[in-house]
Order: structure tokens, then C-alpha cells, then sequence
């Protein structure tokens, strides 16, 4: 009885290294990137978080922030989960009382990555994500600490 329990229990330890493994290369999955113009280098998590969920509006030097995301996809769900900490579900709840309630104004939504790069590279202020493994120019890659 005794042995089955250490098993279980070691066995519960590895899954759970497996899944904090497999979580970090998510992450890196996913890129964050942001208007040329004056975008700093790196970002908080919680900063980008709070830009994405309408917190943070503003840059600061005081330009609007733009944030744009994914119609639900891989990258989508990657981002959600390891950058804003919400399932795709949650995060549609969190926006659709932010709508409700006059509270804020959801991202843009963007159907592909290529219109996204388009959006952030022609908007001032605007930052969003894609693949890291999509190509892309005229916008910066932000780094999160």
C-alpha cells in the first residue's frame, strides 16, 4: 500500500515537470511585437497583461495603446494562457462585461497574422503577437521579463 502511494506520487511529480516543460515552450512559441516607433525593447508580463486586458491604455509617453490579437488559434491560446493567464472562454467573458458595463473597449481582432503585422506597423502605439516562427518587418519584438 505503502509503495503504490510513493509511486502515485512520483509519478504525479513528473507529470507535473512534463507539463511545466511542455508550458515553457509555449511561450516561446509565441512573440510579442509592437509599432516601430518608440516601442521600448522589453515589457513586464504584468504590463503586457494589463494592456491586454485594457488596464494599461496608454504608453508612457502618453500615446494610446493599440493592442491586437488572433481570432481563437493556437497562438491565440498560447498567448492567453501563458502571458494573460485566462482561457480563451474566460478571456471573451472578461471583455463581453468590460463591453457591458462601458468599461473598456476590446482589441482589435485580426483573422490572420499578416493583417495584425499590417495593423501594428502602420498604428503608433499598437502591439500585439504572432508566431514566432512567422516571418515579419517594419515592426519591433518586444522581449517580456
Amino acid at each position: 500500500m505503502q509503495a503504490t502511494c510513493k509511486r502515485r506520487a512520483a509519478i504525479g511529480c513528473i507529470t507535473m515537470v512534463l507539463c511545466c516543460l511542455a508550458g515553457g515552450a509555449a511561450v516561446a512559441d509565441v512573440i510579442i511585437i509592437a509599432n516601430d516607433d518608440g516601442a521600448v525593447g522589453s515589457l513586464e508580463r504584468e504590463l503586457v497583461k494589463k494592456i491586454f486586458l485594457g488596464k494599461k491604455t496608454q504608453w508612457d509617453d502618453g500615446c494610446k495603446v493599440f493592442p491586437a490579437i488572433r481570432k481563437n488559434d493556437r497562438i491565440h491560446r498560447e498567448f492567453l494562457k501563458s502571458v494573460v493567464m485566462k482561457s480563451p472562454a474566460q478571456y471573451r467573458t472578461f471583455w463581453k462585461q468590460a463591453i457591458f458595463t462601458g468599461t473598456g473597449r476590446p482589441p482589435k481582432l485580426f483573422a490572420t497574422e499578416e493583417e495584425l503585422i499590417d495593423y501594428v506597423a502602420e498604428t503608433k502605439g499598437a502591439i500585439g503577437y504572432i508566431d514566432a516562427a512567422t516571418p515579419y518587418e517594419g515592426v519591433k519584438v518586444l522581449s517580456i521579463r
